[in-house]
């Protein structure tokens, strides 16, 4: 929405909601209750910035976040950060999100490694309006070594529902440089007034190259708006 002010929001102590039943199934790119939407993707050796703002419909006037939660061991806790901008959400979790496989400084070969950090979104100021997440974007580094890989998976729910959508992207060693994902999906509508908490979960996954034990390999996301959803809203 033109003209429309980021409005930053840091992280509250950490609790952790809980939804009952939350799994995330493996299923293919349909949209059932209870399944995993499927998000069709893109994905490049590119310069790690998000692409322009895809067209969203304008949301309410004056809605913004009212609590942002993070949890997980790639968050910063303290300085973990949400901003709703142009009717998108930009999530930084306050320090570079990445994980390393391979050969450490100590001689110890790890073959993988996993990491994540998952935020609890709430809005205010909704009242009448209903949300839905469109567009999902990502970008980062990696150094693969050969035979190495690594992967960026983004889910995102409404705390209380069973429907999860799943984003993700793999890259192969050996390589080096920046990545960037956008993937796109049909809406799973909020209730009306946004009242459930958005919870999305970025995760990284890394596996050592197969041709050299000593080397390393490494995937991150930018610390700054590394993550970017893109949200619809309508009125209800």
């Amino acid at each position: 929405m033109d003209g429309r002010a980021t409005r930053p929001y840091r992280a509250a102590a950490p609790r952790v909601p809980r939804r009952a039943g939350h799994t995330t199934s493996t299923g293919g790119h349909t949209m059932t209750p209870g399944s995993r939407f499927g998000l069709v993707a893109a994905v490049a050796l590119l310069p790690a910035t998000l692409a322009a703002p895809a067209a969203a419909a304008p949301g309410p006037p004056d809605a913004e976040i009212a609590d942002a939660v993070f949890v997980g061991a790639g968050c910063d806790r303290a300085a973990g950060r949400v901003e709703l901008k142009d009717d998108a959400l930009l999530i930084s979790p306050g320090r570079a999100l990445q994980v390393t496989a391979g050969i450490r400084e100590n001689g110890n070969h790890v073959p993988r490694a996993t990491t994540n950090c998952q935020v609890n979104v709430r809005f205010a100021n909704a009242a009448g309006w209903q949300f839905a997440v469109t567009t999902v974007e990502g970008a980062g580094r990696s150094a693969l070594a050969p035979g190495g890989s690594g992967r960026f998976i983004l889910t995102s729910y409404l705390a209380g529902t069973p429907d999860t959508l799943e984003s993700s992207i793999r890259l192969t060693g050996p390589t080096w440089g920046d990545w960037g994902y956008s993937g796109g999906s049909s809406p799973n509508w909020s209730d009306c007034g946004a009242t459930r908490a958005l919870n999305v979960n970025t995760r990284l996954q890394v596996e050592a190259g197969t041709v050299d034990p000593d080397t390393r390999s490494t995937i991150g996301v930018n610390s700054e708006s590394g993550v970017r959803l893109v949200l619809s809203w309508r009125a209800c």
